[in-house]
């Protein structure tokens, strides 16, 4: 169910909205206790509208929502300078784009009616469609794209090759709806995929296939708490993060020799999801909460130890909300590089 803050401004039908008149309302998203799902946390979305206007919400296949809304590629230096506008897309980004390969970039889009993974020829600007359908996450190893989608229940990867002739690599069913799956470098001629509600317990797994299909294993399954939907790999061992619905949220370490170890618990006001990031020993990440929720960034060593908050968002450095899904990026200067959600002087986004 949606509904507004203030009905004067924006009105809620079922999934409509109707704008009666120019404002700031914030529309909220709940959904109960089903027979698949536990109750959800309240998805908040802040929005400065003019009158006039009629919004449609639309269903989503993972079961959450967004207005309608489209993206588009863009170009800009590490220091913030000379950025180029290339052309839009008519949906939205799925996962991080793969770029350089041949000198294209490849995006997962998910669109009303167009989701897929797009080969985009930048300087033509225009695109090739590879693979309908909702593809969730992607990796290149070696020259080769790896990508994971999903076909009624049916979980599938398949490589793509340089001349864009593609192969399944690896193909089971899903045994409870609502699954995000990403994929990870492995260790040994292999790439890893973490699931969030597949494995006995319906937790989420590691699965281990080997690039060419030919044997996959089972290296972990999640019990009491969900997997996230992010590892960050550290020499031979991975990083990432397990929570359930009461906001209770640890940091794992897992390697294949070694196994499954909870090296952290966060505070239960934590709601994390983030991808972590490596440097110098340390994990780095993006979480809510904070000055009206506007987002923090966290530090924890790689043992679990010596955790920080380094950072606050305030209304002057992000004048609404960052996101608990954002991602920290390394440059090559050793500063960082993130993105805010419903951030900057046009309530747009911010780097």
């Amino acid at each position: 169910t949606f509904t507004s803050s203030n009905p004067n401004i924006l009105s809620i039908n079922g999934t409509t909205a109707t704008v009666h008149a120019a404002g700031e309302v914030t529309i909220t998203a709940k959904a109960a206790v089903n027979d698949v799902y536990l109750e959800a946390y309240d998805v908040k979305k802040h929005a400065v509208i003019s009158s006039g206007i009629t919004y449609q919400f639309l269903g989503k296949s993972n079961d959450t929502w967004e207005p309608a809304i489209g993206g588009g590629i863009f170009k800009l230096d590490t220091n913030g300078q000379n950025f180029q506008y290339l052309f839009d897309i008519d949906g939205e980004l799925v996962c991080p784009m793969i770029q350089n390969r041949n000198g294209k970039v490849f995006a997962s889009i998910s669109g009303n009616n167009n989701s897929g993974l797009y080969e985009f020829e930048v300087n033509q600007q225009n695109a090739n469609l590879i693979e309908n359908g909702l593809i969730y996450s992607m990796i290149e190893v070696s020259g080769i794209i790896y990508y994971v989608k999903i076909e009624d229940t049916t979980l599938q990867i398949y490589s793509l090759n340089k001349d864009l002739n593609k192969a399944l690599i690896y193909s089971s069913l899903i045994n409870k709806t609502g699954e995000y799956p990403t994929l990870i470098e492995g260790l040994n001629d292999d790439i890893y995929l973490l699931t969030h509600s597949q494995g006995q317990n319906q937790l989420g797994s590691i699965v281990s296939i080997k690039l060419d299909g030919s044997q996959f294993t089972t290296l972990h399954e999640f019990s009491q708490r969900h997997s996230q939907y992010f590892l960050t790999k550290v020499d031979n061992s991975y990083f990432g993060i397990i929570s359930n619905n009461n906001y209770n949220s640890a940091l794992f370490k897992f390697s294949p020799i070694n196994g499954f170890e909870l090296i952290h618990e966060f505070n239960h006001e934590f709601n994390i999801n983030c991808k972590l990031t490596y440097f110098e020993n340390s994990l780095y990440g993006i979480y809510d909460g904070g000055d009206a929720n506007r987002g923090r960034i966290f530090k924890i060593a790689t043992d679990g130890t010596s955790f920080e908050l380094i950072k606050s968002f305030t209304e002057e450095t992000s004048p609404m909300y960052t996101s608990w899904w954002g991602e920290l990026n390394l440059l090559p200067d050793n500063s960082f590089i993130g993105s805010l959600s419903v951030s900057g002087e046009n309530k747009g986004a911010q780097i």
